[in-house]
């Protein structure tokens, strides 16, 4: 067996470790979620009784938080491409905010990927525009401080969150969210963040990796992608 041949074998196994360690970090975060939300109800229920409920219609895209993270968790996983990944991440974290959108770091400046709820899915930033989005670059740490950008046309004081997607250290995009759900959607969106930037991390060093061991074949494997 080659050397290619015996790295890539180990990249594979790598990788089916990976995800088989975060398969059970998910299952035992779902789990305690759903323990938490049990117990946040029964104490509820024991101070004040609950009363009646009218007959309401609840959306179809709307289902407990424990299951749409670890759905959204094994989706950013499976992806197989840096843009797949940031697609996710903005079809994933919409089930935690009504507005979701993700920024990419360019130059001094800032461009829209993907959003969800917002009138404009391509808008372009300075950094004098950018609000918690730069404060989340700066910082390379969650942020809700520094103000809505100007595309998100919030009314002062409106909460909004950023959350930095970094690489190395180095941030290379934002997930921006308002009307977050509450305490818990925030969780939800830092927690699948934190995983997208993990698997933009790992796809990264991948690539790297294998473009030093066989560069021309690489390139032509990724030209006919």
């Amino acid at each position: 067996m080659s050397f290619d041949e015996e790295l890539e074998r180990t990249l594979d196994v790598l990788t089916d470790r990976l995800r088989e360690d975060v398969a059970r970090q998910v299952r035992a975060v779902a789990g305690e979620l759903a323990e938490l939300a049990a117990a946040a109800r029964a104490e509820r229920d024991a101070v004040v009784p609950p009363a009646p409920e009218p007959p309401s219609i609840v959306p179809a895209e709307s289902h407990p938080l424990p299951e749409t993270l670890a759905a959204g968790i094994r989706a950013l996983t499976a992806a197989r491409s840096l843009s797949e990944i940031l697609d996710i991440l903005v079809q994933e974290s919409a089930h935690a905010a009504s507005r979701v959108a993700v920024v990419r770091v360019r130059g001094a400046g800032f461009q829209g990927w993907r959003s969800h709820g917002f009138d404009a899915a391509v808008f372009d930033l300075t950094e004098d525009e950018a609000g918690v989005i730069r404060e989340a670059v700066e910082t390379c740490a969650p942020a809700s401080n520094a103000g809505a950008p100007v595309f998100a046309n919030l009314a002062a004081g409106e909460p909004c969150l950023a959350l930095p997607l970094a690489i190395g250290g180095r941030p290379v995009a934002v997930l921006y969210a308002d009307t977050v759900l509450g305490p818990a959607s925030a969780d939800h969106l830092e927690i699948l963040a934190l995983h997208a930037a993990r698997c933009l991390e790992a796809l990264t060093a991948i690539k790297a990796t294998r473009h030093l061991i066989a560069p021309a074949e690489y390139d032509e494997a990724e030209a006919h992608a």
